[in-house]
Protein backbone atom coordinates (compact mmCIF):
# COMPACT_ATOMS: atom_id res chain seq x y z
CA UNK A 1 0.00 0.00 0.00
CA UNK A 2 2.23 2.99 -1.43
CA UNK A 3 1.06 6.16 -0.31
CA UNK A 4 3.63 7.80 -3.31
CA UNK A 5 1.16 5.53 -6.06
CA UNK A 6 -2.01 6.81 -4.03
CA UNK A 7 -0.63 10.73 -4.43
CA UNK A 8 0.07 10.04 -8.33
CA UNK A 9 -3.31 8.44 -9.07
CA UNK A 10 -5.01 11.27 -7.34
CA UNK A 11 -3.03 14.41 -9.03
CA UNK A 12 -4.03 12.82 -11.95
CA UNK A 13 -7.72 12.38 -11.63
CA UNK A 14 -7.43 15.75 -9.56
CA UNK A 15 -6.15 17.74 -13.19
CA UNK A 16 -8.84 15.49 -15.45
CA UNK A 17 -11.48 17.01 -12.89
CA UNK A 18 -9.73 20.63 -13.78
CA UNK A 19 -9.63 21.03 -10.07
CA UNK A 20 -7.24 24.00 -9.20
CA UNK A 21 -4.54 22.62 -7.32
CA UNK A 22 -4.71 24.45 -4.16
CA UNK A 23 -7.65 21.91 -3.06
CA UNK A 24 -5.68 18.92 -3.95
CA UNK A 25 -5.69 16.85 -0.81
CA UNK A 26 -2.34 15.90 0.70
CA UNK A 27 -0.98 12.84 0.56
CA UNK A 28 2.14 12.57 2.35
CA UNK A 29 1.59 10.79 5.81
CA UNK A 30 0.89 13.82 7.48
CA UNK A 31 -2.47 16.03 8.44
CA UNK A 32 -2.92 19.37 6.96
CA UNK A 33 -4.75 22.26 8.29
CA UNK A 34 -8.09 22.84 6.03
CA UNK A 35 -7.38 19.71 4.01
CA UNK A 36 -8.16 16.08 3.41
CA UNK A 37 -4.90 14.02 4.09
CA UNK A 38 -3.90 10.22 4.18
CA UNK A 39 -2.45 8.40 6.45
CA UNK A 40 -1.43 4.74 6.85
CA UNK A 41 -3.78 2.82 9.76
CA UNK A 42 -1.61 1.55 12.30
CA UNK A 43 -3.60 -1.87 11.49
CA UNK A 44 -2.88 -1.93 7.78
CA UNK A 45 -4.80 0.14 5.06
CA UNK A 46 -5.33 3.72 4.47
CA UNK A 47 -7.29 6.58 7.09
CA UNK A 48 -8.57 9.70 5.14
CA UNK A 49 -8.82 12.82 8.40
CA UNK A 50 -9.60 16.25 7.73
CA UNK A 51 -8.17 18.69 9.99
CA UNK A 52 -9.83 21.95 10.98
CA UNK A 53 -8.74 24.56 13.76
CA UNK A 54 -6.28 21.53 14.83
CA UNK A 55 -9.24 19.29 15.17
CA UNK A 56 -9.01 16.16 13.33
CA UNK A 57 -11.84 13.97 12.19
CA UNK A 58 -11.81 10.63 10.20
CA UNK A 59 -14.00 10.19 8.09
CA UNK A 60 -12.74 6.91 6.29
CA UNK A 61 -10.98 4.20 7.27
CA UNK A 62 -10.39 1.12 4.46
CA UNK A 63 -8.04 -1.34 2.76
CA UNK A 64 -8.99 -0.47 -0.54
CA UNK A 65 -6.84 2.18 -2.81
CA UNK A 66 -9.86 2.71 -4.92
CA UNK A 67 -12.40 3.54 -2.06
CA UNK A 68 -9.94 6.50 -1.08
CA UNK A 69 -9.78 7.86 -4.64
CA UNK A 70 -13.31 8.10 -5.24
CA UNK A 71 -13.55 9.71 -1.12
CA UNK A 72 -10.86 12.01 -2.32
CA UNK A 73 -11.94 12.98 -5.20
CA UNK A 74 -15.80 13.41 -4.41
CA UNK A 75 -14.68 15.21 -2.26
CA UNK A 76 -12.71 17.98 -4.49
CA UNK A 77 -15.62 17.83 -7.11
CA UNK A 78 -18.02 18.92 -4.13
CA UNK A 79 -15.79 21.94 -3.61
CA UNK A 80 -16.27 22.38 -7.25
CA UNK A 81 -19.81 21.96 -7.51
CA UNK A 82 -20.41 24.30 -4.94
CA UNK A 83 -18.31 27.03 -6.63
CA UNK A 84 -20.00 26.52 -9.77
CA UNK A 85 -23.35 26.98 -7.88
CA UNK A 86 -22.89 30.25 -7.11
CA UNK A 87 -22.15 31.80 -9.95
CA UNK A 88 -25.40 30.18 -12.16
CA UNK A 89 -27.94 29.75 -8.93
CA UNK A 90 -31.17 28.42 -10.58
CA UNK A 91 -34.11 31.01 -8.65
CA UNK A 92 -36.75 29.22 -6.84
CA UNK A 93 -34.03 25.99 -6.22
CA UNK A 94 -32.54 25.24 -3.61
CA UNK A 95 -28.63 25.32 -4.42
CA UNK A 96 -28.63 21.87 -2.56
CA UNK A 97 -30.41 20.60 -5.52
CA UNK A 98 -27.99 22.08 -8.48
CA UNK A 99 -24.68 21.28 -6.35
CA UNK A 100 -25.97 17.69 -6.07
CA UNK A 101 -26.78 17.73 -10.01
CA UNK A 102 -23.44 18.52 -10.44
CA UNK A 103 -21.09 16.76 -8.52
CA UNK A 104 -22.59 13.62 -9.85
CA UNK A 105 -21.64 15.05 -13.88
CA UNK A 106 -18.02 15.66 -12.65
CA UNK A 107 -17.60 12.57 -10.95
CA UNK A 108 -19.10 10.66 -14.43
CA UNK A 109 -16.81 12.26 -15.89
CA UNK A 110 -13.95 9.97 -13.97
CA UNK A 111 -15.70 6.95 -13.32
CA UNK A 112 -19.80 6.30 -13.89
CA UNK A 113 -19.80 4.25 -11.08
CA UNK A 114 -18.60 6.78 -8.99
CA UNK A 115 -21.59 9.61 -10.12
CA UNK A 116 -23.93 6.81 -9.49
CA UNK A 117 -22.77 6.68 -5.79
CA UNK A 118 -23.34 10.57 -5.36
CA UNK A 119 -26.83 10.57 -6.49
CA UNK A 120 -27.83 7.76 -4.46
CA UNK A 121 -26.49 9.09 -1.68
CA UNK A 122 -28.09 12.93 -2.36
CA UNK A 123 -31.39 10.93 -3.06
CA UNK A 124 -30.71 9.67 0.38
CA UNK A 125 -30.12 12.80 1.84
CA UNK A 126 -32.93 14.17 -0.06
CA UNK A 127 -35.30 11.70 1.60
CA UNK A 128 -33.92 12.94 5.08
CA UNK A 129 -33.59 16.36 4.70
CA UNK A 130 -37.02 17.45 1.84
CA UNK A 131 -35.72 20.63 0.03
CA UNK A 132 -37.47 23.17 0.32
CA UNK A 133 -38.38 24.58 -3.09
CA UNK A 134 -40.66 27.71 -4.35
CA UNK A 135 -43.22 26.35 -7.07
CA UNK A 136 -42.66 25.96 -10.86
CA UNK A 137 -42.45 27.98 -12.36
CA UNK A 138 -41.75 30.55 -9.80
CA UNK A 139 -42.48 33.69 -11.68
CA UNK A 140 -46.29 32.51 -11.90
CA UNK A 141 -46.43 31.87 -8.19
CA UNK A 142 -45.29 35.87 -7.19
CA UNK A 143 -47.08 36.83 -3.88
CA UNK A 144 -49.83 39.50 -3.94
CA UNK A 145 -49.03 43.22 -3.76
CA UNK A 146 -50.73 46.56 -3.75
CA UNK A 147 -47.44 47.88 -5.82
CA UNK A 148 -46.69 47.28 -9.64
CA UNK A 149 -45.34 43.74 -10.46
CA UNK A 150 -43.89 43.76 -14.42
CA UNK A 151 -42.39 40.56 -15.78
CA UNK A 152 -39.52 40.43 -17.96
CA UNK A 153 -39.09 44.20 -17.47
CA UNK A 154 -36.22 46.03 -19.63
CA UNK A 155 -33.52 47.55 -16.96
CA UNK A 156 -31.65 49.53 -19.17
CA UNK A 157 -34.03 52.73 -18.77
CA UNK A 158 -33.50 52.83 -15.15
CA UNK A 159 -29.85 53.13 -15.06
CA UNK A 160 -27.43 55.82 -16.29
CA UNK A 161 -25.53 53.70 -18.60
CA UNK A 162 -28.45 52.81 -20.19
CA UNK A 163 -27.46 49.17 -20.68
CA UNK A 164 -28.59 45.73 -19.52
CA UNK A 165 -31.18 43.62 -19.91
CA UNK A 166 -34.38 43.04 -18.56
CA UNK A 167 -35.21 41.58 -15.16
CA UNK A 168 -37.13 38.32 -14.36
CA UNK A 169 -39.94 40.30 -12.77
CA UNK A 170 -39.86 44.34 -11.86
CA UNK A 171 -41.50 45.23 -8.30
CA UNK A 172 -42.29 48.92 -7.81
CA UNK A 173 -43.59 48.78 -4.11
CA UNK A 174 -46.43 51.15 -2.87
CA UNK A 175 -45.09 51.94 0.48
CA UNK A 176 -42.43 50.16 2.85
CA UNK A 177 -45.44 47.90 4.31
CA UNK A 178 -46.18 46.82 0.65
CA UNK A 179 -42.43 45.50 0.30
CA UNK A 180 -42.52 44.12 3.55
CA UNK A 181 -45.14 41.67 2.54
CA UNK A 182 -43.83 40.74 -0.55
CA UNK A 183 -40.70 40.51 0.47
CA UNK A 184 -41.75 38.03 3.31
CA UNK A 185 -44.41 35.73 1.40
CA UNK A 186 -41.66 35.82 -1.64
CA UNK A 187 -39.90 32.05 -1.48
CA UNK A 188 -36.35 32.24 0.29
CA UNK A 189 -34.91 30.86 -3.30
CA UNK A 190 -35.29 33.74 -5.31
CA UNK A 191 -32.85 35.99 -5.48
CA UNK A 192 -34.26 39.89 -4.57
CA UNK A 193 -32.27 42.59 -5.65
CA UNK A 194 -32.68 46.38 -4.54
CA UNK A 195 -31.80 49.56 -7.09
CA UNK A 196 -32.53 53.05 -6.79
CA UNK A 197 -31.62 55.73 -9.51
CA UNK A 198 -29.42 52.95 -10.94
CA UNK A 199 -26.57 55.46 -11.03
CA UNK A 200 -23.89 53.58 -9.91
CA UNK A 201 -25.40 50.75 -11.35
CA UNK A 202 -24.35 48.28 -14.49
CA UNK A 203 -26.36 45.63 -15.32
CA UNK A 204 -25.16 42.75 -17.71
CA UNK A 205 -26.82 42.30 -21.11
CA UNK A 206 -28.50 39.00 -19.65
CA UNK A 207 -30.85 40.31 -17.48
CA UNK A 208 -30.73 39.64 -13.88
CA UNK A 209 -32.54 36.76 -12.22
CA UNK A 210 -35.18 36.31 -9.67
CA UNK A 211 -37.36 39.93 -8.29
CA UNK A 212 -35.60 43.46 -9.16
CA UNK A 213 -37.49 46.26 -6.37
CA UNK A 214 -37.07 49.76 -8.01
CA UNK A 215 -37.87 52.12 -4.56
CA UNK A 216 -39.96 55.19 -5.77
CA UNK A 217 -41.54 58.26 -4.65
CA UNK A 218 -43.38 56.42 -1.63
CA UNK A 219 -39.33 56.19 -0.45
CA UNK A 220 -38.25 59.56 -1.01
CA UNK A 221 -39.40 61.45 1.24
CA UNK A 222 -37.12 63.80 3.45
CA UNK A 223 -37.83 65.27 6.70
CA UNK A 224 -35.97 67.63 9.25
CA UNK A 225 -36.16 66.18 12.55
CA UNK A 226 -35.28 69.31 14.73
CA UNK A 227 -31.64 68.89 16.91
CA UNK A 228 -30.12 69.48 13.77
CA UNK A 229 -31.12 66.25 12.23
CA UNK A 230 -32.75 64.93 9.20
CA UNK A 231 -34.23 61.88 8.06
CA UNK A 232 -34.39 60.76 4.51
CA UNK A 233 -36.05 57.84 2.69
CA UNK A 234 -33.90 55.59 0.70
CA UNK A 235 -34.90 56.87 -2.87
CA UNK A 236 -34.47 60.20 -1.92
CA UNK A 237 -32.08 61.53 -4.14
CA UNK A 238 -28.43 62.85 -1.87
CA UNK A 239 -28.03 66.34 -4.23
CA UNK A 240 -31.69 66.55 -2.87
CA UNK A 241 -30.86 65.50 1.04
CA UNK A 242 -27.82 68.12 0.86
CA UNK A 243 -30.33 70.83 -0.56
CA UNK A 244 -33.00 70.21 2.14
CA UNK A 245 -30.12 70.21 5.40
CA UNK A 246 -29.23 73.66 3.81
CA UNK A 247 -32.44 75.04 3.54
CA UNK A 248 -33.09 73.82 7.48
CA UNK A 249 -30.11 75.75 8.51
CA UNK A 250 -28.15 71.92 9.13
CA UNK A 251 -24.18 71.75 7.83
CA UNK A 252 -22.20 68.55 7.37
CA UNK A 253 -24.01 67.11 4.29
CA UNK A 254 -22.75 69.32 1.63
CA UNK A 255 -21.23 66.56 0.23
CA UNK A 256 -24.25 64.70 -0.70
CA UNK A 257 -24.80 67.30 -3.40
CA UNK A 258 -21.97 65.60 -5.20
CA UNK A 259 -23.12 62.08 -5.29
CA UNK A 260 -25.13 60.70 -8.38
CA UNK A 261 -27.17 58.89 -6.14
CA UNK A 262 -29.62 58.16 -3.37
CA UNK A 263 -29.59 57.42 0.25
CA UNK A 264 -29.91 53.55 0.09
CA UNK A 265 -27.03 53.35 -1.89
CA UNK A 266 -25.38 55.79 0.25
CA UNK A 267 -26.22 53.50 3.26
CA UNK A 268 -25.12 50.15 1.58
CA UNK A 269 -21.47 51.41 0.22
CA UNK A 270 -20.73 54.09 2.73
CA UNK A 271 -20.95 56.63 0.03
CA UNK A 272 -18.52 59.78 -0.16
CA UNK A 273 -16.66 62.52 -1.76
CA UNK A 274 -14.27 65.55 -0.73
CA UNK A 275 -13.34 64.17 2.11
CA UNK A 276 -16.53 63.12 3.79
CA UNK A 277 -18.45 59.92 3.97
CA UNK A 278 -22.09 58.70 5.12
CA UNK A 279 -20.16 57.48 8.09
CA UNK A 280 -19.83 60.99 9.46
CA UNK A 281 -23.21 61.98 9.53
CA UNK A 282 -25.36 59.06 9.99
CA UNK A 283 -27.20 58.38 12.95
CA UNK A 284 -29.07 55.19 12.33
CA UNK A 285 -30.39 53.33 9.31
CA UNK A 286 -33.88 51.44 8.74
CA UNK A 287 -34.42 48.08 6.85
CA UNK A 288 -36.85 45.62 6.04
CA UNK A 289 -35.81 41.94 6.68
CA UNK A 290 -36.75 39.98 3.75
CA UNK A 291 -37.01 37.28 5.47
CA UNK A 292 -39.05 38.07 8.44
CA UNK A 293 -40.86 41.47 7.06
CA UNK A 294 -39.35 43.22 10.18
CA UNK A 295 -38.34 46.73 10.30
CA UNK A 296 -34.70 46.72 12.03
CA UNK A 297 -33.00 49.86 12.98
CA UNK A 298 -29.29 49.80 12.68
CA UNK A 299 -26.82 52.23 14.81
CA UNK A 300 -23.85 53.90 13.13
CA UNK A 301 -21.84 50.91 14.62
CA UNK A 302 -23.60 47.68 13.87
CA UNK A 303 -23.58 49.07 10.34
CA UNK A 304 -20.13 48.87 10.40
CA UNK A 305 -18.87 50.97 7.67
CA UNK A 306 -15.52 50.85 5.67
CA UNK A 307 -14.43 52.74 2.82
CA UNK A 308 -17.19 52.26 0.13
CA UNK A 309 -18.62 49.18 2.11
CA UNK A 310 -20.76 48.41 4.75
CA UNK A 311 -21.16 45.27 6.40
CA UNK A 312 -24.61 45.77 8.55
CA UNK A 313 -25.51 43.83 11.79
CA UNK A 314 -25.34 43.99 15.29
CA UNK A 315 -21.80 42.97 16.95
CA UNK A 316 -20.25 40.65 14.35
CA UNK A 317 -22.97 39.36 12.94
CA UNK A 318 -23.26 40.68 9.32
CA UNK A 319 -27.16 40.20 8.22
CA UNK A 320 -28.21 39.17 4.75
CA UNK A 321 -31.50 39.93 3.21
CA UNK A 322 -31.69 43.40 4.42
CA UNK A 323 -33.99 45.98 2.39
CA UNK A 324 -32.65 49.64 3.38
CA UNK A 325 -35.63 51.99 3.36
CA UNK A 326 -34.34 55.45 5.09
CA UNK A 327 -31.54 56.76 7.49
CA UNK A 328 -31.44 59.73 9.70
CA UNK A 329 -28.50 62.21 9.84
CA UNK A 330 -27.06 64.77 12.14
CA UNK A 331 -25.38 67.72 11.21
CA UNK A 332 -24.32 70.87 12.80
CA UNK A 333 -26.02 74.02 12.75
CA UNK A 334 -25.42 77.15 10.39
CA UNK A 335 -26.77 79.62 8.41
CA UNK A 336 -28.62 78.49 5.68
CA UNK A 337 -27.65 80.76 3.15
CA UNK A 338 -23.47 79.59 3.98
CA UNK A 339 -24.57 76.22 3.71
CA UNK A 340 -26.19 76.70 0.08
CA UNK A 341 -22.91 78.79 -0.82
CA UNK A 342 -21.12 75.65 0.03
CA UNK A 343 -23.63 73.33 -1.77
CA UNK A 344 -23.13 75.62 -5.00
CA UNK A 345 -19.29 75.53 -4.96
CA UNK A 346 -19.29 71.54 -5.08
CA UNK A 347 -21.98 71.70 -8.07
CA UNK A 348 -19.93 74.03 -10.05
CA UNK A 349 -16.45 72.06 -9.28
CA UNK A 350 -18.59 68.81 -10.54
CA UNK A 351 -19.59 70.89 -13.79
CA UNK A 352 -15.76 71.23 -14.93
CA UNK A 353 -14.57 68.38 -13.43
CA UNK A 354 -17.24 65.11 -13.91
CA UNK A 355 -18.99 64.58 -17.29
CA UNK A 356 -22.26 64.89 -15.62
CA UNK A 357 -23.83 65.17 -18.89
CA UNK A 358 -23.25 61.85 -20.40
CA UNK A 359 -24.44 58.04 -20.05
CA UNK A 360 -22.27 57.72 -17.41
CA UNK A 361 -22.62 55.93 -13.98
CA UNK A 362 -19.79 58.09 -11.52
CA UNK A 363 -16.87 56.81 -10.46
CA UNK A 364 -16.35 53.49 -11.96
CA UNK A 365 -12.81 52.39 -9.41
CA UNK A 366 -12.56 52.92 -5.65
CA UNK A 367 -9.24 54.39 -4.98
CA UNK A 368 -6.75 52.36 -3.66
CA UNK A 369 -4.97 53.37 -0.67
CA UNK A 370 -3.01 56.19 -0.74
CA UNK A 371 -3.02 56.60 -4.93
CA UNK A 372 -6.40 58.19 -6.90
CA UNK A 373 -7.92 55.62 -9.36
CA UNK A 374 -8.23 58.24 -12.43
CA UNK A 375 -4.63 58.65 -12.16
CA UNK A 376 -4.29 54.54 -12.66
CA UNK A 377 -6.24 54.83 -15.66
CA UNK A 378 -4.64 57.81 -17.35
CA UNK A 379 -1.37 56.75 -16.59
CA UNK A 380 -1.91 53.26 -18.48
CA UNK A 381 -3.54 55.03 -21.37
CA UNK A 382 -7.46 54.56 -21.03
CA UNK A 383 -8.74 58.29 -21.10
CA UNK A 384 -10.73 58.66 -23.90
CA UNK A 385 -9.63 55.31 -25.23
CA UNK A 386 -12.02 53.79 -27.39
CA UNK A 387 -13.23 49.84 -26.32
CA UNK A 388 -16.57 49.24 -28.64
CA UNK A 389 -19.55 51.72 -27.83
CA UNK A 390 -17.40 52.53 -24.29
CA UNK A 391 -14.64 54.76 -22.96
CA UNK A 392 -13.52 56.54 -20.04
CA UNK A 393 -13.88 59.95 -20.43
CA UNK A 394 -11.10 62.37 -21.43
CA UNK A 395 -13.08 65.36 -18.27
CA UNK A 396 -12.36 62.61 -15.81
CA UNK A 397 -10.73 59.27 -16.44
CA UNK A 398 -12.51 56.98 -13.55
CA UNK A 399 -15.52 57.97 -15.62
CA UNK A 400 -16.84 55.66 -17.46
CA UNK A 401 -18.69 56.70 -20.84
CA UNK A 402 -21.58 55.03 -23.39
CA UNK A 403 -20.91 56.64 -26.20
CA UNK A 404 -24.03 55.89 -27.69
CA UNK A 405 -24.46 52.33 -28.41
CA UNK A 406 -22.18 50.71 -26.41
CA UNK A 407 -23.02 47.15 -24.57
CA UNK A 408 -23.22 46.22 -20.95
CA UNK A 409 -20.37 43.82 -22.15
CA UNK A 410 -18.56 46.74 -23.75
CA UNK A 411 -18.16 48.68 -20.39
CA UNK A 412 -17.63 45.80 -18.54
CA UNK A 413 -14.95 44.58 -20.67
CA UNK A 414 -13.33 48.01 -20.81
CA UNK A 415 -13.24 48.48 -17.01
CA UNK A 416 -11.52 44.84 -17.22
CA UNK A 417 -8.93 45.47 -19.05
CA UNK A 418 -8.14 48.88 -17.38
CA UNK A 419 -7.90 46.52 -14.22
CA UNK A 420 -5.42 44.04 -15.84
CA UNK A 421 -3.63 46.91 -17.67
CA UNK A 422 -2.76 48.76 -14.20
CA UNK A 423 -2.35 45.96 -12.40
CA UNK A 424 0.44 44.80 -15.02
CA UNK A 425 1.72 48.24 -15.21
CA UNK A 426 1.57 49.50 -11.96
CA UNK A 427 1.04 46.71 -9.14
CA UNK A 428 -2.25 48.02 -8.11
CA UNK A 429 -5.41 46.19 -8.02
CA UNK A 430 -8.47 48.69 -9.18
CA UNK A 431 -11.69 47.56 -7.29
CA UNK A 432 -15.23 47.99 -8.67
CA UNK A 433 -16.93 50.74 -7.14
CA UNK A 434 -19.64 50.48 -9.84
CA UNK A 435 -22.07 47.43 -9.00
CA UNK A 436 -22.33 44.99 -11.26
CA UNK A 437 -25.80 42.36 -11.69
CA UNK A 438 -26.95 39.62 -14.06
CA UNK A 439 -25.91 37.57 -16.02
CA UNK A 440 -23.65 38.58 -18.91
Amino acid sequence: MSLERLRRRAQALAAKLGAPEIIWPEIDGKLHEGRLGVTHSLLGGYEVTYTERGEDSLQLKTRSEDEVLEHLISGLAWTMAVTEEMHHRRPGEEPRRQIFELHAAMLDKLDPAWGDHARARAAGYIEEHPLDEAPQPWIDHLPPARGRIVKHEPLAPFTWLRVGGPADVLFLPADAEDLAQFAKALHATIPLTIIGVGSNLLVRDGGVDGVVVRLGRAFANIEPRGDNRIYAGAAALDAQVAKAAAAAGIAGLEFYSGIPGTIGGACVMNAGCYGSETKDVLVEAYAINRFTGETITLSNAEMKFSYRHAYPGPGNLVMDGLIFIGALFQGTPDDPAAVQARIDEISARRETTQPIREKTGGSTFANPPGNSSWKLVDGAGWRGKPYGGAKFSELHANFLINTGDATAADLEGLGEAVRADVKEKFGVDLEWEIKRIGRR
